[in-house]
């Protein structure tokens, strides 16, 4: 494998494209290599590019740094979209201890509902049978919304 011309394809994909999967490989990559620098702004553009994997990495980054209103709200994001299976755990370590109201734990946990049940409905299965997609905006945020 040709490992130099895959960076750099990896590379043309993050920037001409704005592909977060392409910068959170980049991020990938330069933690390997152990360059914190590149790693952080990967993850960062990864990040502000919707890449779910970067986003549930930076919420973890994010509460063990002390950032606990910044991880809150990329959890609460990652609940909307229905991500992981790890995000209820997160989210209910919040709530337990007195970080996330009841409200916002509720309506994340619902969210969160809401997404895995599209995610897995004979609706969206049909849909990709057929060469489409589908998509439900009530509970969905943008990424750059919490950057």
């Amino acid at each position: 494998i040709d490992v130099d011309r895959a960076v750099a394809l990896y590379h043309q994909a993050a920037e001409e494209c704005g592909n977060g999967n392409a910068f959170w490989k980049l991020a990938q990559f330069a933690f390997e290599e152990n360059k914190v620098t590149e790693y952080l702004d990967f993850l960062q553009n990864s990040v502000e590019h919707g890449c779910s994997e970067a986003i549930d990495k930076m919420a973890d980054l994010s509460y063990r740094k002390g950032m606990v209103h910044y991880s809150i709200t990329l959890y609460k994001y990652l609940a909307s979209i229905g991500y992981g299976m790890e995000t209820p755990k997160h989210l209910g370590i919040l709530h337990a201890n007195g970080i996330l109201s009841k409200r916002d734990y509720d309506e994340s946990m619902q969210a969160y509902k809401a997404a895995k049940d599209e995610l897995f409905s004979e609706d969206r299965a049909a849909m990709v049978a057929i060469g489409g997609s589908a998509g439900d905006d009530r509970f969905r945020t943008h990424a750059d919304d919490f950057m």
